[in-house]
């Protein structure tokens, strides 16, 4: 593999240590899914951090029809599935970081055979490195791989990281979806009849 570092369209994260990209843990916030029983005010985006008053008159609407059990169970399945895949992602990052300075060959030795041990006094060449470990003459480009390939697996883990976090963020809305209808329905009211005319 050619030496990144000095050609014109050279990767400008070669040989970088971005480990502190990838977040440290992607975790659910809620064991299960929160109820949709829990009060919620009206005209407030729980997603946005505040922001707005809540109204106590929403006007007049339309009928709403919302099928509470499968937007639940949407969520639910989403909930579910985006706690594996966080699990996974956390036993992913644990594995790329445990290895990551090594798996490519980038330590990579070999015992020094080359040549004849003589005893003291027998004349010749005596190499004093016999027997001892060396670097691989695949190091160098084991290490250059690594240069390359860290980072984009650092990164790699960042975008799934940010790929959970918005699959939480929509499973959280849905949640919130559900806790604003069951709030509209609780203080919907039919408005008062016509007078009766004779």
């Amino acid at each position: 593999m050619p030496d990144n570092t000095n050609s014109g369209d050279a990767d400008p994260d070669y040989g970088k240590d971005l480990g502190y990209l990838p977040p440290q843990r992607v975790f659910r916030t809620w064991d299960t899914v929160p109820t949709y029983n829990l009060p919620q005010r009206l005209g407030v985006s729980p997603l946005a951090g505040g922001g707005g008053e809540g109204k106590d008159d929403g006007g007049r609407s339309s009928a709403i029809n919302v099928h509470l059990g499968e937007l639940r169970s949407a969520e639910t399945t989403l909930f579910m599935r985006a706690g594996e895949r966080a699990d996974g992602y956390m036993t992913l990052r644990a594995k790329v970081f445990a290895v990551k300075d090594t798996v490519f060959g980038q330590q990579a030795t070999k015992r020094n055979e080359g040549g004849t041990a003589m005893a003291a006094g027998e004349g010749g060449n005596f190499d004093p490195t016999l027997g001892q470990m060396e670097p691989t003459k695949f190091q160098g480009e084991a290490r250059k791989f690594a240069n390359a390939i860290n980072p984009a697996q650092e990164k790699a883990l960042l975008q799934i990281a940010n790929a959970l976090t918005l699959v939480g963020k929509f499973t959280a809305a849905l949640g919130h979806a559900g806790r604003y209808y069951a709030t509209i329905d609780t203080n919907a009211h039919f408005p008062d009849p016509p007078a009766y005319v004779k």
